[in-house]
Formats: structure tokens, sequence, C-alpha cells
């Protein structure tokens, strides 16, 4: 579990590792819900072993159970191979001069060749998967940022096809699957620049109960139910695309692969409010519509003139909203700014506001916490109102130049606020979650039970409905209905039994720990 006074020296754990060695069986063994789980320890000892082993840490990390990715944007998350190959089926061209994948009609004459014919030209291949991702943007004139936000020019035209989507979805989950991930929730904008043309037509008015009932009366309504159908579609076709029979495990509804998927609908902040509030009111309404629809975010450069003029007023937006529509998750991008991009004055409340105003269950990035006006009270607050950070290693550093000890990550374990890893962009970024988690371990000396802490806090703080199955936040037991019920031992009690299939969530969370369990057996099984 993490701990509150951060994470261990290489020092420490050569110590901690000289330890275990000298107490032997005592303590590799440990309880779990009161009763005996050997091996964990044995694990532990082998995870610090080979920590600096870079090849052998990813293996045992990809092998190794993980709860969820919750912070991946669903266009981001495909590599350019995958949208080059993609734009081949959808018989696409490709502009050479801007390295964009467009819609036909193709002109060679005009430097738009057949995409399929293009790519047969092995540097045009290649850079084109450059252009279209930040791989070796450090070998041009051109900062990490705008590489990164500039690749999705080159293939917006692609997931805007009617099989785009499901694309898109059939990759997240086929490399979820291929690192032993239970559950994603992907960031998906369908239907959101619709709402900004109905957003255009209405005259503003304070009175936000009145003006949503008029969004509501003028398409939304129609609008949501459209909305519905697109998803219904994309799911159908990536179910074919990825040809698996479903997993069955406790929770049943929308598994792909034995993957759960969920969304959070995604809304462009750098719009006039009247624009803004029509999206929310969308995605709101499809969140209690729509059960795969678990929740909102807002997405778009955090650093806009408009964002940071109108930071604070979306901030009220959402928390006005939630107040009329209670029960809607939220998340938000938040802090992922740093000294230098923009004045002091604008990393001052953030993060802050996203959590007090906007009633924010989860934050992504949060990198200017220590720049926030009272900084350690706001960590006690995140600690207090349960408020999870996502974690995005690799994201931060190609895009803010943040990473190692300019990182706040050390600073939120330090503090005990719920932390989890995610990838935001692994596609574009060129990672996967197991690379995160790689990362993580090897750039601040993370012991096996931090890793695993932040793997199931990624289940604890997703928005899969229902009750937790762990009492709390420190895995240290489940709750009452399960209390009785042994650990490895997949014969359910009836009570325990009745209380997963109730609480999804905590249905999503037991089968983690069963799959612990296995991982961690044959891992001991393997090193004796």
């Amino acid at each position: 579990m993490i701990s509150n006074i951060g994470f261990p020296s290489k020092g420490e754990l050569k110590m901690r590792n000289t330890l275990l060695k000298i107490t032997g069986v005592l303590i590799t063994l440990m309880l779990v819900n009161g009763r005996v789980h050997a091996g964990d320890q044995m694990v532990s000892e082998h995870f610090a072993e080979i920590t600096t082993k870079t090849p052998e840490l990813y293996a045992f990390l990809r092998a190794m159970p993980k709860g969820g990715d919750l912070h991946s944007h669903m266009v981001g998350s495909a590599y350019s191979e995958e949208y080059i190959e993609w734009g081949i089926k959808e018989k696409m061209c490709v502009e050479l001069a801007t390295k964009r994948i467009t819609n036909p009609p193709c002109d060679v004459r005009a430097g738009k060749p057949l995409l399929k014919h293009a790519v047969k030209n092995l540097a045009t291949y290649a850079s084109l998967v450059d252009a279209l991702s930040t791989r070796n943007y450090h070998l041009r004139d051109v900062s990490g940022a705008t590489q990164f936000f500039g690749s999705f020019a080159g293939f917006d035209a692609v997931t805007e096809t009617e099989n785009g989507p499901a694309y898109g979805l059939a990759s997240a989950v086929k490399r979820a699957a291929d690192q032993n991930i239970l559950y994603l929730e992907l960031m998906f904008s369908e239907g959101m620049r619709a709402a900004r043309k109905l957003g255009k037509t209405i005259k503003w008015d304070n009175n936000l109960i009145r003006l949503r009932q008029q969004l509501m009366d003028s398409g939304v309504r129609e609008l949501a139910k459209k909305t519905r159908s697109v998803y219904d579609a994309m799911e159908k076709t990536a179910r074919t695309i990825l040809n698996c029979s479903s997993k069955k495990i406790l929770l049943q509804s929308n598994d792909f692969c034995g993957v759960q998927v969920r969304y959070i609908a995604s809304l462009k902040r750098i719009v006039p409010k009247e624009q803004l509030f029509a999206e929310l009111v969308h995605a709101f309404e499809l969140v209690k519509t729509d059960p795969r629809i678990v929740g909102i975010n807002l997405v778009g450069p955090e650093d806009a003139p408009i964002t940071l003029r109108n930071y604070r007023q979306q901030m009220e937006l959402i928390g006005s909203l939630k107040k009329i529509m209670p029960g809607v998750s939220v998340t938000l991008h938040a802090g992922e700014l740093k000294l230098g991009m923009v004045p002091p004055r604008y990393l001052r409340s953030h993060i802050r506001d996203a959590v007090e105003i906007a009633q924010a269950q989860r934050i992504g990035h949060g990198i200017d916490i220590m720049h926030e006006n009272d900084p350690y009270q706001l960590l006690q607050t995140l600690v207090d109102r349960d408020v999870l950070i996502e974690i995005n290693l690799t994201s931060n550093d190609i895009i803010l130049g943040v990473k190692g000890e300019d990182h706040p990550f050390p600073t939120y374990l330090k503090y005990g606020v719920p932390v989890t890893l995610s990838t935001d962009d692994e596609g574009v970024a060129r990672i996967n979650l197991t690379h995160e988690y790689l990362r993580a371990a090897q750039s601040y000396n993370l012991t096996y039970d931090q890793i695993k802490t932040m793997s199931r806090n990624s289940l604890t703080y997703s928005f899969v409905p229902g009750k937790r199955l762990w009492r709390s936040n420190k895995y240290d037991g489940f709750r009452a209905e399960c209390a009785d019920q042994k650990l490895y031992n997949s014969a359910l009690t009836n009570q325990c039994d009745r209380f997963l299939r109730k609480n999804p969530k905590a249905a999503l969370q037991w089968q983690l720990e069963q799959n612990y369990i296995n991982f961690e057996r044959a891992v001991a099984k393997r090193i004796k």
C-alpha cells in the first residue's frame, strides 16, 4: 500500500530486501482480509530485484493484472500504423505536403494520391507514421506539445468515417486485453459538434434551469437518442472486428473480450459559454439515459486564451448542472500547466476550482498543484474528499517537459492523495499502460505494493456503478457483506455472491483480486 511518507530510496529498498531474507518464511505470509495469503511477499522481493532490469520488469508488468485505464482519449489511443491501415481500408487519400489522410477524391497531380499507393514508398510511410504521432519528434525542429496536438489533424478524417469509431474501440480493447487490463473508460465526443450548433441558436439566460429546458426542447433530447444509436453501431462493428467470445465474469454488461468498457462524454472547452452549456446539457443527458456513458470531462488546451478567461465560469456551469441533475460523475483535466507556459496567476486555482466548484471526483494531470494557493491545504482537501489524480507520466513529459523530480507524482504519494496511472493518448505518445507502470516504478523506486495499490485504485475510483468491495482505500479488508469470504477461494459465500451481483464495481474488483492470486502463484512457482 502507498506509504504516507512517500517512496523508498534505493538504499532503503536494499535494506528491506535484506531484512526480508533474514526473517524468511514468517514474512512471506501476508494477511489478506484476516487470512494468510502466501506468495505475495515473495513476488514483492522479486519485483524489487528486477526493478532496474528493464526487459524483465516490462515482461513482469505486462503479465501483471491491471485494473483499468481511466484517462484515455479514444481517438488518440490508436497508433499511426493503424490509422494508415484503416485509411487504406476506407480507400482514402493522403496530402503529401501536409501529411494528412483525407477523404476522396484523390488526385496524384495535385499531390493527393491514394493512400494505399503512396505508402508503398517506405520513406513516405515512415514520414507519415512520424507525422501522425510523436515518434522521432525530438529529431525535428518541433516541440513535443506542437507535434502532439498537431498529430490529430493528420488522422481526424479517419476517425470521422462510418467505421472510424469502431476501429478505435477495437484497437483499444485489443491492447488492453494484451496487457491484462480489466477495464477501460474511454473519452469520446460523439454528438458534441451537433450540441455546439444548438448552443449557437440560444440566447443566454442566467436561469440555468430554464436554459437547460430550452435546449432540451430545441433538440438535445433527440440528439441524445441519435448519439446512443451511434454508440450501438460502433460497438456492434467493434465486436465483429474483435471476433471474440465474451469471457463470463460477474460484471456481464459491455464486455469486450474480457475487457469492460465504459465511456466519458468529452466536451470541447475552447468554445463560448452558450456552446459549452449545450455540450454539458447533452453530456449530462447521455449519462442519465445510457449506462455505458458514466461521466463527463472537458477536453482541449487548458492554456488556450478562452479557457484561461472562462475557466471559473466553466466550473460553475458544471457545478450548477450537477445540482440540477445530481448523480452525474465528473472527471476533469485540471492543472495541466506549468510556470512559463502561462503567467503565474493562472496556476493558482484550476485544481481547487475543479474540485470545490465543479465537484470533480477525479482530476487528470494535476501538474501545477504546488503552485496553487495554499497547496498543502489543497492536498488535504483532495484526501478528505477522496479525489483521485490520474497520472500521465509520458504525456506530461512530451507536452509539458515535466518529468522525474519536477513531477508532483511523489508529492501526491507523500501526502496520501489517491493516484493511479493512465495513458492519455497512448497511440500518439507511442506507449501503453504497461510502459507507464514501468516508468513509474523505475523513476520513483516504487514497491510492488505501491504498484498494486495504484492498479486497485483504478477500479475503486472508476465510475462503474455500485458499491466498492473494499471497506477503505487502504485495501485492508472487504466490506461487511464479504467479510467472511476467503480471497483465494473462488467459491463465494451466498451473502458475498448476492452483493457482487448487485454491485458491478465490487464484482470487477473481485475479479482483479482473483487475477492477482493466479498471477502471484505463477510468479512464485517460476522463481522458486
